[in-house]
C-alpha cells in the first residue's frame, strides 16, 4: 500500500541533511528517505524493520526499489545506501531514479551477476561498486559513464571489462 498516511516520521536530523527522514513499508521492508516539498525522495537505507541510523545488512536476496514512496517519487539513491548489503543477490532500480550516490552498492559482495542501470540515471557517484567482486557486467540502458572515472573506483577488472551500452533505439 503506497498511500501517504504509511509514511511515518522515523527521525529528525542532526546533521547536514535539512530534511525530516521518512519510513515507508513496501513489500516487507522499511525504506528510509527524505522528501522535498515537490515530492522528489531520496532512498538513504532499507531495514526489515523499524527505522535504523545505518544500513540494516541483513536484507537480502532481490532488492526491488520502489518506484514511489507515499506520494513521493523515488529518484535519487543516496550516498552508502545499500553499502555493506551483503547478502543482497540482485537489485532492480526503476525507472526515474536520476541519481545514484557515492559507495551506494559498495561491498554488496553478494550482489552477481549483472545490474541494470535504466536509461533515466543521468548521474552516479565515485566507488558505487567498490568490493562487488561478484558482479560481473553493468549493463546501462542509457549513457555509460567511462571506464577510467572514479565510478568504478576499487571494482574488479572484470567488472570494467563488462560494462555494457545497451541501445534501445
Amino acid at each position: 500500500d503506497l498511500s501517504p498516511t504509511n509514511d511515518v516520521p522515523a527521525a529528525s536530523s542532526t546533521n547536514s541533511m535539512p530534511a525530516t527522514i521518512y519510513s515507508h513499508e513496501v513489500d516487507g521492508l522499511v525504506w528510509h528517505y527524505t522528501a522535498t516539498s515537490n515530492g522528489v525522495a531520496t532512498i538513504h537505507n532499507v531495514s526489515g524493520g523499524a527505522y535504523v541510523a545505518a544500513v540494516d545488512t541483513s536484507v537480502k536476496g532481490t532488492l526491488t526499489i520502489p518506484s514511489r514512496l507515499g506520494t513521493n517519487v523515488v529518484e535519487k539513491i543516496g550516498e552508502r545506501a545499500f553499502a555493506g548489503c551483503s547478502s543482497v543477490t540482485n537489485i532492480v532500480i526503476p525507472f526515474g531514479v536520476t541519481s545514484i550516490g557515492n559507495c551506494a552498492f559498495a561491498g554488496c559482495t553478494g550482489l552477481t551477476p549483472s545490474i541494470t542501470i535504466p536509461e533515466s540515471v543521468e548521474e552516479m557517484g565515485a566507488y558505487v561498486f567498490t568490493n562487488c567482486p561478484n558482479l560481473k557486467i553493468v549493463r546501462y540502458l542509457g549513457n555509460c559513464p567511462d571506464a577510467d572515472e572514479a565510478l568504478y573506483a576499487g571494482a574488479p577488472a572484470s567488472l570494467i571489462s563488462g560494462v555494457l551500452r545497451v541501445r534501445t533505439d
